[in-house]
């Protein structure tokens, strides 16, 4: 069980790694309607709420949020469309609501 957990261990490292060293900024203003493609970086599920929470980072090396009710697998390219919620200061990301995945 040691390498497997090594092995999950390094696939969280980069995955961290790549989320606090993403460099495109914040996205809009809070409110403004934004669509486009994204990378999913992580798909944690909360058993509280009964949704996923989406970590991704688009073409422009910008960080998002959001929940959605539905997983989305890591490293799948899908297209989003939602609402700037808020921006965070501590992370760098910019978290959306309303996120609809768009085909």
């Amino acid at each position: 069980s040691l390498p497997a957990t090594y092995d999950k261990a390094i696939e969280r490292d980069k995955r961290d790694y790549r989320i606090d060293h993403a460099r495109g900024g914040f996205i809009g203003q809070v409110g403004d309607k934004v669509e486009f493609d994204v990378e999913v970086i992580k798909s944690n599920y909360s058993a509280t709420w009964s949704i996923w929470f989406i970590t991704a980072i688009n073409d422009n090396d910008q960080v998002v949020f959001f929940a959605q009710k539905s997983q989305i697998p890591p490293t799948s390219r899908v297209k989003i469309k939602g609402n700037v919620k808020q921006h965070n200061e501590q992370s760098n990301s910019t978290q959306l609501n309303r996120v609809k995945v768009i085909v």
